[in-house]
């Protein structure tokens, strides 16, 4: 038996009105998701007539003459040792290990 009183229980909807309920909302909402004002247009976006230059190229252009106070460095005294877990490739194989710097910065100047 249930735990509610009578009185409630007498109230409470059956799972036949509660079945007719849930399906003509449902109804509602497949309805009204295809009417054809419902959905909001999407702005396409405005196409350029001409070809435009990207921010980098742009950007290079601007700083293709600074002089930049470059301190060169000593030598490179840790080898690279890709990790196991490493998938990229570079030029189509896997990475390698590279031996630490043979001269300096200095030196390369």
């Amino acid at each position: 038996m249930s735990t509610l009183p009578s009185r409630l229980r007498n109230r409470l909807p059956n799972r036949r009105t509660i079945g007719r309920s849930v399906t003509l909302g449902l109804g509602l909402v497949v309805l009204i998701g295809l009417a054809p004002g419902s959905r909001a247009l999407a702005a396409s976006p405005k196409r350029a007539t001409t070809l435009q230059p990207t921010i980098h190229y742009e950007d290079a252009r601007a700083h293709a003459g600074d002089r930049i106070a470059f301190k060169p460095g000593a030598r490179a005294s840790v080898p690279f040792r890709p990790r196991a877990s490493d998938t990229w490739q570079v030029g189509g194989r896997r990475p390698q290990i590279l031996p630490a710097g043979r001269v300096s910065g200095r030196a390369m100047r």
